[in-house]
């Protein structure tokens, strides 16, 4: 068992080495404001159902399911009211609709296998009634004039492990998100009672530490697998209770059956995606348009779309060039005979 000392220092699990964790069935659930998504959330779920898979564990669905409306709504609200005619990164807010498409063309891009057992779920909003709370510690503290209800993230775990008819008898919840969020999960609370049929599925990333906010002797009392194939240290008051060492390993002090993985980190640029730098990004295109006379919502899509036309417009100006005799040499053997249609397409 996992204890905490008088002066709040937990004692590390006691972590046996063992043989690999037998063959579990896993349903992954990837949540999060996803304010707007990003290639990077979509890799983060088929990156974890790879490395499970080559841990000899199958996958049968993976699931992203974007944060209630609500919780938006009350984030946003915080940046409004000091700033209500400001253009700002923090007062961008995409709806679930909106988010649940752009993952949706965000799965279309992909030419991996696993787009056949992916869903795009508004979970939060079609459970709602039995989701949303009040937060007096949270949200009552940031908007004493009033904000909306909330899903706590727990509570969406649990609600999804009992109730979603792609959890079978046979299989469980792995919960995936990257290793920083191991922070905030230790707050959580009865985390034995979701650990009962899901574990916990992190993505690494480079970083040297994660350090903990809380005791997490709750948490690590009913976790009983450790299946660490990436080393990022886990810290609390300095002492460093798992992560430093890559194997498999069995804490037979625990209370349950639960499961934490430490998996590779995603390839490539992805772990520097974020949905932060999109909005702060497009801010400033806006700010960059406004200044330059671009009021005009359909003046400024107009000039958004454009880049992406620029080899079509170069070949529609070429064509009705050549058509009119002007053209001085090879050009390109691609000509459009239509000119004047051309014309009418560009401008």
């Amino acid at each position: 068992m996992t204890t905490d000392s008088p002066a709040g220092v937990v004692d590390p699990p006691k972590l046996e080495v063992s043989g690999p964790l037998p063959s579990r069935s896993y349903v992954l659930l990837i949540s999060g404001t996803m304010n707007p998504p990003h290639i990077g959330h979509v890799h983060l779920g088929l990156h974890a159902a790879g490395a499970l898979r080559d841990k000899g564990h199958t996958v049968t669905a993976i699931c992203f399911a974007p944060v209630h409306d609500n919780y938006l709504f009350n984030k946003v609200s915080m940046t409004h009211k000091d700033t209500p005619d400001s253009i700002s990164p923090d007062k961008m807010c995409f709806s679930m609709s909106e988010r649940c498409d752009m993952l949706r063309g965000l799965l279309g891009t992909e030419a991996s296998t696993d787009k056949s057992i992916c869903h795009v779920l508004d979970y939060e909003h079609v459970h709602g009634s039995s989701l949303l709370e009040e937060s007096p510690n949270y949200w009552a503290t940031r908007l004493p004039e009033g904000y909306l209800k909330t899903v706590p993230t727990a509570a969406l775990m649990t609600h999804f492990a009992s109730h979603s008819p792609l959890i079978t008898a046979n299989s469980r919840l792995g919960i995936v998100f990257g290793v920083d969020n191991l922070a905030g999960i230790v707050t959580w609370n009865r985390p034995g009672s979701l650990l009962a049929r899901a574990d916990l599925v992190f993505v690494s990333r480079n970083m040297a530490t994660v350090k903990l906010p809380k005791s997490p002797s709750e948490l690590l009392e009913v976790l009983r697998y450790f299946e660490l194939h990436a080393s990022v240290p886990v810290n609390y008051h300095g002492a460093t209770l798992f992560g430093d060492k890559s194997g498999s390993f069995i804490h037979k002090e625990a209370s349950g059956e639960g499961a934490l993985f430490l998996l590779p980190p995603l390839q490539g640029g992805d772990e520097h995606l974020s949905s932060t730098s999109i909005r702060t990004n497009v801010a400033a295109c806006m700010s960059t348009l406004i200044a330059h006379g671009f009021s005009c919502n359909e003046l400024m899509g107009n000039l958004m779309q454009h880049p992406k036309m620029a080899g079509a417009v170069l070949t529609k100006i070429r064509n009705c060039a050549q058509d009119r005799g002007e053209g001085i040499g090879e050009l390109g053997e691609d000509r459009g005979r239509d000119c004047k249609r051309a014309r009418s397409d560009v401008w």
